[in-house]
C-alpha cells in the first residue's frame, strides 16, 4: 500500500468536517419538522452528537484528531442535558460563562498555534 501523502491526508480531514457540518445541519433541519420539538435540548444534543460520533469515526480511521470538533460536541450534549433536566440556561450564569471560555481558549489556541502549513518533504519550486 503506497504511502498517504499530507495533501491526501488533508483532503479527507477537509471531506471529513464538510460531512460533520453537512450531518449537523440535516439533524437541526429534522428537528425543526418533528412535531413538539421545541425545547432546546432536541437542538442541542443531537447536533453535539455528530461531532463526538464524527470524532470518534476519525479515530477509528487514524486520521487526524478534530479536538475542536470534540470540544463543541461536548459542550452542546452538556448544555442540552443541562436544560432536559431543567435548569435555566437564561438565569444560570455558570453555562454561558463556561461555553465562552471553551469558546475564547480555541480561538486562542487556533491563533497561537504553529502547525505544520507546508509538506516538509516537497521539494521547493
Amino acid at each position: 500500500m503506497p504511502a498517504v501523502t499530507d495533501a491526501e491526508h488533508r483532503a479527507l480531514d477537509e471531506r471529513l468536517d464538510i460531512i460533520t457540518w453537512g450531518c449537523a445541519l440535516l439533524v437541526v433541519a429534522i428537528m425543526f419538522l418533528l412535531p413538539g420539538a421545541g425545547r432546546l435540548w432536541h437542538f442541542l444534543m443531537p447536533f453535539g452528537l455528530v461531532f463526538i460520533t464524527m470524532s470518534v469515526v476519525r479515530q477509528k480511521i487514524k486520521t487526524r484528531r478534530d479536538t475542536a470538533g470534540l470540544i463543541v460536541g461536548i459542550a452542546f450534549t452538556g448544555t442540552g442535558l443541562l436544560d432536559l433536566v431543567g435548569i435555566d440556561l437564561q438565569f444560570f450564569p455558570l453555562v454561558p460563562a463556561i461555553l465562552a471560555i471553551v469558546g475564547s481558549g480555541l480561538i486562542f489556541n487556533a491563533v497561537v498555534s504553529k502547525r505544520l502549513r507546508v509538506d516538509p518533504d516537497r521539494p521547493p519550486e
